[in-house]
């Protein structure tokens, strides 16, 4: 919900060169295409129409706002805890005939106890209160984080404080002019020391540098208090204190209601947007709100081009359409309408088309030039894991050890003596006895190769000679009959015992699909061990993409290895049993260099290197984690070694 509360303005620095683009595609805000991030002042106007303060009510209480003046880190603290109106809203008020009272920011150490205690009046309304009017903060899961102290005198180390404070982080904000008060330093230990989890501990971050967030740390470690559980405090990167699940404004009890909408042809029916309770009879001059959309089990890149193909609205384009960390959102009621109409007649009912992965990357790297599609090898991955219901349950698969044993069986070298080798088409076959030799351990062998039978992994079969051309092939159950076609020469003939190769009857074997042996032949499995361990334990939904083969307009080519959604957040990398992804180090830092050039395109969150060797070569470590390459805050580089 937008509103005049919930609009602190204070002036930004100057972004660092690249850092608005990496907005623009990671965090996709409201943007025409060609927009860029525009810094706020306390007078500049708001890009957007805000909604009435007089819509949604006034709070009933006492107004009072801060009284302008220059920016301090008193008053910019103040701003945070309490809002401050912008002036167009302040003048709004006072047009409607209500006072608005100025209050002097105090100092530090009051502002301390503001923070800590809460508002100290009932009946005063700060500018947050008519701001939140109708909204609750909500976060899909509870907290387990520790309180962070966020150092440093800087404009950046401040937008930190107040980007953690409105995610609904325990953070404060500790300039050098706050630390050298004594009495500060001494109210905020105990409020640290409450607010340590069962671990006991606080981080101090700074955007300033590393080296601050150090001294601050070093100094309040001298005030910690004497108890039999002192709290530790450390120091670490900004990064690291990020909340991976922020909590959020959404109109109180109207969060998360889920309904059933059906598919047809890839795209949702008009969705039933919400019309908002906090202002009965409003008009679509007077409200204005944004409706986000989630999907069970599904959630779209982080990307500003996406939107428009994921929402389908007469006249929306990337102004009024973005991504979200759960899904879509599109601001509402509506781009245009004429007259007066009410909020339920014109407001936006979009479709929507919850792309699979693959389909949102082939959409991104088309506007770059490039084509996206899935190599041989990528193939089998997706094939194999259709299999077993879904590329989780194939890990499963892989790391069970009878299911895992039966597999490897069927990769033994030629000259092994186990089941039946045949040369024409250099595959191995088992029979019922070897197989339930194979899954010993299993708990109930037969239900295990049953399983796999059920699943198409294993396939039943008779191996027969030819009476003319007298090759040995084998011959699925479907293609035998009283008669069967030789897979050579291609003779119909009987079945009969001279083409059954021991005994009067031919006798079943069971062959591996062939999918699953493409991929386990081309170590498929290292992308996809990878990929699982990458999003062990997170609850946003994945999508996985393996083995995509990039082909620029020029035919230049590139191939990656893994390619994963976890909810918003893409990844992208290689996968190896080496301790190194090229032989030369010139050749590797072309890999790397073309690796990072792709997950720019695509605004990933993360690069990933995986490989099975105990640690990488020191070439790779070296010119992976250079400034140049991955050293800015997207895409992170994450190195996976020891993979099991």
């Amino acid at each position: 919900m937008g509103t005049p509360g919930h609009a602190a303005r204070v002036v930004t620095p100057q972004l660092p060169g690249g850092l608005e683009y990496s907005l623009i595609q990671r965090l996709a805000p409201f943007h025409s295409p060609g927009a860029t991030v525009t810094t706020m002042t306390g007078s500049s106007p708001g890009p957007f129409a805000e909604t009435s303060i007089a819509t949604v009510g006034f709070p009933g209480k006492k107004l009072v706002d801060q009284a302008s003046g220059p920016a301090s880190p008193e008053s910019l603290w103040a701003a945070t805890i309490l809002g401050r109106y912008s002036p167009e809203a302040r003048q709004l008020i006072e047009g409607l005939g209500e006072a608005v009272t100025d209050y002097q920011p105090g100092s530090a150490v009051q502002l301390l106890d503001l923070y800590g205690k809460g508002r100290p009046d009932p009946q005063v309304a700060y500018p947050w209160d008519p701001g939140d009017t109708g909204l609750g903060h909500y976060r899909r899961a509870a907290p387990h984080r520790h309180p962070v102290i966020v150092a440093g005198d800087g404009a950046w180390d401040f937008a930190l404080f107040y980007a953690l404070r409105r995610m609904g982080e325990t953070v404060w904000w500790c300039p050098a002019q706050f630390l050298d008060d004594a009495i500060f330093r001494m109210r905020l230990m105990p409020m640290l020391d409450r607010a340590a989890t069962s671990a006991r501990l606080a981080h101090v971050v700074s955007l300033s540098s590393l080296d601050v967030a150090g001294e601050v740390a070093e100094r309040l470690r001298g005030e910690i208090l004497q108890s039999k559980r002192p709290i530790k405090i450390s120091h670490t990167s900004w990064r690291d204190v990020l909340p991976e699940d922020p909590s959020r404004l959404y109109e109180r009890d109207r969060y998360g209601l889920p309904q059933a909408i059906l598919l047809q042809d890839g795209m949702t029916p008009e969705l039933p947007t919400p019309i908002p309770n906090i202002a009965p009879g409003a008009g679509p001059a007077d409200l204005h709100w944004i409706t986000e959309v989630r999907c069970e089990g599904w959630a779209p890149m982080r990307n500003g081009g996406l939107a428009t193909e994921l929402l389908e609205q007469h006249l929306y384009d990337t102004e009024y359409l973005r991504t979200t960390r759960d899904g879509v959102a599109y601001y509402c009621p509506n781009y245009v309408w004429a007259g007066t109409p009410s909020l339920e007649t014109v407001v936006a009912r979009p479709k929507l088309r919850p792309w699979p992965l693959l389909e949102q990357i082939r959409e991104i790297a088309y506007g770059d030039g490039w084509k996206v599609e899935p190599s041989d090898k990528g193939i089998y991955a997706s094939e194999s894991a259709a299999l077993f219901g879904g590329f989780r349950e194939l890990d499963e698969a892989l790391r069970d050890g009878p299911t895992r044993t039966i597999l490897d069986a069927y990769l033994r070298p030629a000259k092994d003596d186990l089941g039946l080798f045949l040369k024409s088409d250099r595959r191995r076959y088992l029979d019922i006895v070897e197989l339930r030799e194979l899954a010993k351990t299993a708990p109930d062998a037969g239900q295990l190769i049953g399983s796999l039978l059920d699943n198409g992994v294993l396939v039943r079969g008779y191996p027969l000679k030819c009476a003319k051309c007298r090759q040995v092939s084998w011959y699925p159950l479907d293609d035998v009959g009283t008669t069967f076609r030789c897979a050579r020469c291609r003779l119909v003939q009987d079945v009969g015992q001279a083409g059954f190769l021991t005994g009067i009857e031919p006798v079943l074997r069971y062959r591996l699909s062939e999918v699953l042996y493409q991929m386990l032949e081309h170590d498929g499995d290292l992308p996809l061990r990878a990929a699982l361990r990458l999003t062990e334990g997170s609850l946003r939904p994945p999508d996985y993409c393996f083995e995509l083969e990039f082909v620029s307009q020029t035919g230049r080519k590139a191939e990656h290895d893994i390619v994963l959604s976890d909810g918003y957040r893409l990844w992208i990398g290689e996968a190896t049993s080496s301790d190194r992804l090229e032989k030369s180090a010139a050749k590797q830092q072309q890999r790397l260099v073309e690796l990072k050039e792709h997950a720019e395109m695509l605004g990933a969150y993360g690069v990933v290197l995986a490989t099975t060797a105990p640690a990488f070569w020191h070439k790779v470590r070296a010119q992976a984690q250079s400034q140049a390459l991955f050293g800015g805050p997207w895409p992170r580089l994450v190195l996976l070694e020891g993979l099991s």
